[in-house]
């Protein structure tokens, strides 16, 4: 008797399961998508140009 007992237990258990995991669940909103990073283009011109050399002084 307690062999029937036991197994109309796991029974129920197992069909509990089994119905608690097929139940439809609603999923969340998709969060909104993040905005893609900025891609910096490379630059086509060159370096900035070396400064001036500074004047000579006068004597």
């Amino acid at each position: 008797m307690k062999k029937l007992i036991a197994s109309s237990v796991l029974a129920v258990i197992i069909a509990t399961m089994a119905l608690v995991a097929c139940q439809k669940k609603e999923e969340a909103p998709a969060p909104a998508p993040a905005p893609a990073p900025a891609v910096q283009q490379p630059s086509t011109s060159k370096a900035a140009p070396a400064p001036a050399p500074a004047p000579a002084e006068k004597k």
